[in-house]
């Protein structure tokens, strides 16, 4: 059950996520001597509210909002429409007394916003209301929490946990082939089918860092005389103490550093994901431009001159800035914590995003170099007036997850059940072992998709969630680790003979699932195979000569004992 919480329970807890969002970041800092202002998220507690509020009025009216909210119900069995209602009349209630909830902007927060956004989209960002771009947000990034924790519960640094997010985010988000069709979705339909752009996976990775309380930039090079704006190359900076660390999202891996790990040190598990390549900072590319294309034969040069300064830019729609949505999340307590609020502009609470960005500009960029990337921002726009022929394609490739259905022998009802999108979260929130059974019973329900006398939408439903179901399931073979290796790699290869839409995706993590196994040998016959198949083996190749490395090593090694033993 949601909870409004009351107003001093609300100042207490928005003072203790501000200070615990920049308390690992400020020790950090405080033992190499650095004095700096908070630099994760910063919270403004509300100023305290008088008069009688009734409580249970707002209670209710949160109550009945959120459920439809929820990542597996908005858009599915809750229309946008009705969430965006109960939201208005929750934040416009007399008697939950929000008017002064929202920290007025000053003339020079107006004007940074005017130069961001659209002068009317920037309008709307003290108003205190939603529109139908904030139900999607607040369902959006539930689902990035839920995600957030539940990929990374396991790993102690943050390190750790940015790099198994990027790999989760290159998994679980295949790119779309050369020549596809794209139509524009939010972060949520991104990662439930599966297929993006780089782009794509750019945006959600940094909405997923960005509910561990870590900020990230898009870094690109500047343009030159006849590049195209929308064909260039971009990467994801992530900030740390040890710099801006950057990551790929087009080719999948972090830009490799100059100084690795030798493969020999790592484990077989370690060296079949790209966690296990040492991320290079932004400061080391200006330093070293070839570190940008030396992983990648088909990449053009970049000239020092392009970096100095990059482009950069924060990510964030006006959703993100809005004053009820800060409203919202101060409100919001139990499985509904989330992180909504992440302005841009500086206020009582301290430094918005474009000024903790730039702080780590080590002489490379400033705040005045800071731009908003406007990708999120249009997308989102562009989402929600989808054409006809886009809705109907977007309506198709979404029927597989109302699966499996359900058949009332008495009065011959049906019953879309879901399972699928179910199995799909559960998946995606880090929990693959429930995932599993799911869609095990999904391939098993297929042969009523095969009946004779079933319709044609049920069919293509069943046959849709089945390969999915089919592939994913050797996805989660793969996460779960350890002994599941082998399994995962076989389940591949099956689906590589039989199955139909992730053929090229399952051929690279048989590849990855028998490298995991310690079988270099097969793992590298595979990925000669996906050149022979023409795949995209970017990725591929790097982890690959890590691997012709490691069972080097091992040879050796074993060659070594074998002669001491004589």
């Amino acid at each position: 059950m949601t909870t409004v919480i009351d107003i001093k329970t609300q100042i207490e807890r928005s003072r203790a996520r501000s200070n615990s969002g920049a308390t690992s970041v400020l020790m950090a800092m405080l033992l190499v001597g650095v004095a700096l202002a908070p630099l994760g998220c910063t919270r403004r507690p509300p100023p305290v509210q008088t008069g009688n509020a009734d409580e249970d009025s707002c209670t209710d009216l949160l109550d009945s909002a959120m459920p439809l909210l929820e990542p597996g119900t908005l858009g599915v069995s809750a229309d946008t429409g009705r969430a965006v209602q109960l939201l208005s009349q929750w934040i416009s209630n007399d008697d939950c007394d929000f008017q002064d909830a929202v920290e007025p902007l000053d003339e020079e927060d107006s004007e940074l916003l005017e130069r961001l956004f659209t002068k009317e989209d920037a309008a709307t960002v003290a108003q205190l209301q939603f529109g139908e771009e904030d139900v999607i947000h607040v369902r959006d990034r539930i689902l990035d929490r839920r995600m957030a924790e539940g990929l990374t519960k396991n790993l102690d640094s943050d390190r750790e946990r940015i790099a198994h997010l990027f790999d989760s985010v290159v998994q679980n988000i295949a790119l779309i082939p050369p020549g596809g069709t794209e139509i524009p979705l939010s972060t949520f339909n991104i990662t439930l089918i599966g297929r993006g752009t780089a782009a794509d996976r750019a945006w959600v990775f940094v909405e997923l860092l960005r509910q561990l309380q870590l900020d990230s930039v898009i870094i690109r090079p500047q343009l030159v005389d006849g590049d195209a704006a929308d064909g260039d190359r971009l990467f994801v900076g992530v900030t740390t103490l040890d710099g801006i660390l950057l990551f790929d999202p087009a080719a999948g891996i972090p830009v490799p550093s100059a100084d690795q790990v030798a493969p020999a040190d790592r484990s077989a598990a370690e060296l079949a994901v790209t966690a296990s390549i040492r991320p290079a900072t932004l400061k080391e590319v200006v330093a070293d431009p070839t570190l940008l294309t030396a992983y990648d034969s088909a990449s053009e040069p970049i000239a020092a001159e392009q970096l100095m300064p990059p482009r950069v830019s924060v990510i964030a729609t006006t959703s993100h800035a809005r004053g009820a949505v800060d409203v919202l999340e101060q409100s919001l307590a139990g499985e509904y914590t989330v992180r909504l609020y992440d302005p841009l502009h500086n206020s009582s609470a301290g430094p918005g995003l474009i000024d903790r960005i730039s702080r780590f500009g080590e002489g490379i960029f400033t705040a005045d170099d800071v731009t908003l990337w406007d990708y999120p921002q249009r997308r989102m726009k562009e989402a929600r007036r989808l054409s006809e022929s886009d809705q109907s394609r977007l309506r198709l490739r979404l029927i597989g997850f109302d699966a499996p259905v359900e058949i009332n022998r008495e009065t011959q009802s049906e019953t879309r059940t879901g399972r699928q999108r179910e199995a799909r979260l559960e998946m995606l929130s880090g929990r693959p072992v429930q995932a599993i059974k799911e869609f095990q019973l999904i391939r098993i329900d297929e042969r009523f998709g095969n009946q004779t006398n079933v319709r044609p939408d049920i069919r293509t439903m069943y046959r849709q969630a089945t390969d999915d179901a089919f592939y994913w399931t050797a996805l989660c073979q793969f996460e779960r680790g350890g002994a599941n290796f082998p399994t995962s790699a076989a389940t591949a290869a099956r689906y590589v003979e039989n199955g139909s839409g992730w053929v090229a995706e399952a051929q690279r993590l048989q590849a990855t699932a028998l490298a995991a196994s310690g079988e270099f040998e097969k793992a590298l016959e595979v990925v000669d195979r996906c050149r022979a198949d023409g795949i995209d083996t970017t990725r591929l190749n790097v982890l690959a000569e890590r691997w012709r490395t490691k069972q080097d090593a091992d040879t050796a090694e074993d060659s070594a004992v074998d002669e001491s033993s004589e």
